[in-house]
């Protein structure tokens, strides 16, 4: 064991701060079982449950198709901005869409994750600009921070302000701080002492990509210390020359430049720069004040936890869930070759993908919301929801261009799939852009942050405890012997859940360079998505009484990915042979999952196509139908089976319209 120590001691990578704040930030979910090997079909419906609405979160849904009006979406696309002197910005404050997240005592109208996940959704089923909006203030940003961290005097000045709708930004990334916001910042805060004696902070800043700077009230800012004579250290006790401090202050604020509109692809939301040139600020604009000094980082991780768990997934739930309903309609009802194109194999091939991807997204989305209701911050579920919910959104998105063809691409009222189709990338690349999430985060933290022994292995390493380092690993062997020889019936699902763990525990013989091997860890981030995603849909199939067709084309889909994804990861791994013999004791070759049977896809379709079915059910849940082209497709599906041929023919008329614009040229 000695050797083994020194070995571990040798090869274990240098953590950097930033990392292990990172690291110890929020909660394990669900995930944690999948290292462990014992997630199964049981671990989600005896862990969590649905949550019933509070009263606030109705109230809220209630208001959402009002704040709607005020907008037109092709208007605010054609000006590619929301100006402050649009109506929406006087209707979400006064009733109160920038204060979700607030505390009732401070006069907010906090909503549970639930609801505040199912109107992002209702709003981003008929918007691009206005969830934007919305979800900022509710996500990452002042009033989140200020809720767990700030102070009382901090609390009871600002919270009532965000209540009432001063409208909050929050200024991290710069022009060489993106994805590495915090290893690659170069924003500081100067202290420095005051004549009177004080202690002030110059902050220097050029921060960029900040989302509602154009008309914030209250500024959120992160920054580096530089504390290079310890004024700080002297005062305070605390040595935090180099860390990250977040300061918060007001518009109008001396050497505050809050800059002109970027463009997000034309969206439309209020995005823009904020610009600080030796401003001064107290101790006291510190979120937290002295409390706060050098916490930065673990502040913006642990509230990050729970926030990119919400607001994204929800937006591409709500926009993917009307696509699916409203292609798939016009699939039915739009006529080529004097058939309706719901009925041409290709065409289906689209729409079935379509489907399986948004419940996927749903039930995800489901979890999360559990999840956070029961009180968790998972920062690797949060991972996993925001990458995998906005990589299926843009493959909705893009079959709902190619099914929809020239009604797709021609600008206008009519035209419903334009907005997502212009949001998607952005979803895509906030919040940490996908490719970093995937091949960094979710498996380079997870297997950390989520695995059963290795925070207590690093700590051990680190205080060279070698007892403590022996006992976790004897106990780390265990596990595993009891994992690969487990004598319970293991379903093809829970067998992938096996390997993930036995393949996981086998690779930190790679030692440091597990943390550069980029593409091994996107496959374990893929594998660890899927197995999580599989038994997600499980649970919601039997919440929502799918019919067992429907389960078995989802679950079949999910074991045919798990198994191209678990090959590429043996094939390409250094330790192949090991890997190989892994998969062998826990999948074997008896197990094959090809393609779904186009069977399946015919069934998908049909049950998509009725206005009475199961997944249509699903899908027009946590959705506006505010769209006129989206209401008379729902009405021509009634009509198809309800109806008549002449109530049909009116509808389909509209339907199939494209907007045009310029003056007649036969005039």
């Amino acid at each position: 064991m000695n050797r083994l120590f020194t070995f571990a001691r040798r090869v274990m990578p240098k953590i950097s701060s930033t990392e292990k704040i990172a690291l110890k930030s929020g909660t394990s979910s669900i995930e944690k079982l999948a290292f462990y090997g014992s997630l199964d079909h049981s671990s989600i419906p005896l862990r969590y449950k649905s949550f019933e609405l509070t009263n606030n979160d109705k109230t809220m849904l209630e208001k959402a198709p009002q704040l709607i009006s005020t907008v037109d979406e092709y208007e605010i696309l054609k000006a590619r901005q929301t100006p402050i002197e649009h109506p929406f910005w006087n209707k979400a404050k006064r009733e109160g869409f920038f204060g979700l997240i607030v505390p009732d005592e401070y006069g907010g109208t906090k909503l549970s994750s639930t609801g505040l996940s199912k109107l992002l959704q209702s709003l981003s089923s008929c918007s691009a600009s206005v969830p934007v909006h919305v979800m900022v203030p509710a996500s990452l940003g002042p009033a989140e921070l200020l809720t767990h961290y700030g102070t009382q005097e901090q609390k009871e000045y600002f919270l009532p302000k965000l209540a009432k709708g001063a409208i909050p930004c929050f200024a991290l990334t710069s022009a060489d701080a993106g994805s590495d916001a915090a290893g690659s910042m170069v924003d500081t805060g100067t202290v420095y002492k005051r004549r009177d004696g004080s202690i002030g902070i110059l902050v220097n800043c050029e921060k960029r990509y900040i989302t509602l700077s154009p008309v914030a009230d209250i500024v959120g800012i992160a920054f580096k210390l530089v504390d290079e004579h310890n004024l700080l250290e002297q005062k305070y006790g605390k040595s935090v020359n180099g860390e990250i401090t977040l300061a918060l202050v007001e518009r109008g604020r001396e050497n505050l430049h809050i800059g002109p509109y970027t463009d997000p692809l034309g969206v439309g939301f209020a995005n823009g720069t904020v610009v600080a040139k030796n401003m001064d600020i107290s101790v006291k604009d510190v979120i937290g004040a002295e409390n706060g000094l050098g916490e930065g980082w673990k502040y913006l991780m642990e509230a990050l936890a729970a926030g990119r768990g919400i607001a994204l997934p929800a937006g591409a739930c709500g926009s993917s869930k009307m696509l699916t309903n409203a292609v798939s309609g016009y699939a039915e009802v739009r006529k080529q070759f004097k058939v309706p194109l719901s009925k041409f194999e290709g065409i289906k091939e689209k729409l079935s993908d379509m489907a399986l991807k948004t419940f996927e997204i749903d039930s995800l989305v489901a979890l999360m919301n559990s999840a956070l209701d029961n009180g968790e911050r998972p920062p690797i579920l949060s991972a996993i929801l925001k990458q995998r919910s906005t990589e299926l959104g843009r493959d909705v998105v893009m079959h709902s261009m190619d099914i929809m063809a020239g009604s797709a691409i021609c600008m206008g009222p009519q035209n419903f799939v334009a907005p997502s189709y212009l949001s998607n990338p952005i979803g895509i690349t906030v919040e940490g852009s996908n490719t970093m999430t995937r091949s960094l985060l979710i498996f380079g933290q997870g297997v950390v942050r989520s695995h059963p022994y290795m925070l207590e292995l690093i700590d051990s390493i680190e205080k060279n405890d070698k007892q403590k380092f022996n006992k976790n690993v004897w106990n780390m062997i265990s596990d595993n012997f009891k994992t690969m020889f487990s004598l319970f019936p293991k379903t093809d699902q829970e067998r992938f859940v096996q390997f993930f763990s036995l393949s996981t525990n086998a690779s930190l013989l790679l030692g440091g360079k597990l943390k550069f091997m980029e593409y091994l860890s996107g496959r374990y981030a893929d594998t660890l998505s899927y197995v999580i995603a599989g038994f997600a849909m499980e649970w919601h199939c039997k919440n929502n009484n799918i019919p067992w067709k429907i389960d078995y084309a989802l679950q079949y889909n999910n074991l045919h990915r798990l198994q191209q994804v678990t090959n590429e990861l043996v094939d390409n791994h250094p330790h192949k042979l090991l890997h190989r013999f892994l998969y062998m004791m826990t999948i074997g070759n008896r197990h094959k999952h090809g393609i779904m049977k186009d069977e399946y896809r015919n069934y998908i379709v049909k049950d998509l196509v009725d206005p009475d079915g199961s997944l249509r059910h699903v899908f027009n849940q946590d959705v506006l139908k505010l769209h006129p082209n989206v209401i008379r497709i729902e009405n021509a599906l009634n009509a198809i089976k309800y109806g008549t041929n002449e109530e049909l023919d009116a509808l389909r008329k509209e339907i199939i319209k494209v907007d045009v614009f310029g003056e007649d040229l036969e005039k």
